[in-house]
């Protein structure tokens, strides 16, 4: 088959891949919806986008190359079936998407500002796609939030509703003594609750470190000037209401909640004794 058939078959797939018709059955519609290819598309040209705003900003990108960049960063200039194919090489989603933006930069670029110099400055592909994958991460968990708090005020009226509403009791599925359904509405309704507090205490850092998280290209990209790589990072979380980041480096660690250790297939006694979530 040919690279362009191929493209093409790939691009009807996708058109007809995520409808969203058995969602219901593990996520809803909405969450489907936020952790999609086209939500991962738009994620990570915003970490693209966000990131040219503060070069320039910091006096290390041309004056308007930000506008460019914002320009050439809209979803829908990109081709994901495209993006996808070309994406096996390197197994990285990033490194065809940043062809086709530094493309789209220099085709918008009427006005000659140089823009592209503010493109995926001192940055690894890495970094864009860890920090993008935070902003989905943090974009479900609060669609998620919104869900929990509605269950939790159902729950909560039911616990009132039924305060004296016998139900039978039962002990390894034998019965036993009575007690209320508004209890057990009660007790759903903590369960419920404590996993929305621990999704609340997560945090999502922006990545950065470039190559390898040594800093190095960003030492070379601030010299001079008054920035640092330390506080562009935290421009860059600060534009985004992210967490500031606590280190460079790839995978950013994390505090763990402790369902993270319980349920990761992968866990080992060896790994459950590190204090860090790996993402």
């Amino acid at each position: 088959m040919t690279h362009a058939a191929a493209v093409g078959d790939l691009r009807a797939f996708a058109e007809e891949a995520d409808a969203g018709l058995l969602s219901p059955v593990s996520a809803s519609p909405l969450v489907s919806a936020l952790t999609g290819d086209r939500a991962v598309l738009a994620a990570i040209l915003a970490v693209e986008s966000g990131w040219a705003a503060v070069l320039q900003r910091s006096g290390l990108a041309p004056a308007g190359s930000a506008a460019v960049v914002a320009s050439a960063a809209e979803a829908g200039r990109y081709d994901l079936a495209g993006i996808a194919l070309r994406a096996q090489g390197g197994g990285n989603p990033v490194i065809p998407l940043l062809a086709d933006l530094r493309k789209n930069v220099a085709a918008l670029d009427i006005a000659g500002v140089g823009a592209g110099k503010a493109v995926h400055t001192s940055l690894t592909s890495q970094d864009v796609l860890d920090t993008a994958l935070m902003l989905l991460a943090r974009n479900t968990v609060h669609a998620v939030l919104a869900d929990v708090k509605g269950t939790t005020t159902a729950l909560a009226a039911l616990a009132g509703q039924h305060t004296n509403t016998l139900c039978v009791g039962r002990s390894l599925t034998q019965h036993s003594l009575p007690y209320t359904f508004g209890l057990r509405a009660a007790q759903w309704f903590q369960g419920v609750a404590a996993a929305a507090r621990q999704l609340e205490s997560l945090g999502f850092p922006v990545q950065f470190g470039g190559a390898v998280g040594t800093l190095a290209a960003g030492t070379v990209l601030t010299d001079g000037s008054q920035a640092t790589p330390f506080t562009l990072a935290d421009a860059l979380a600060s534009q985004g209401a992210w967490p500031r980041p606590r280190l460079p480096g790839t995978p950013t660690a994390w505090p763990s909640p402790p369902w993270a250790m319980r349920w990761h297939p992968c866990w080992t006694p060896a790994a459950r004794s590190r204090p860090t979530w790996r993402f």
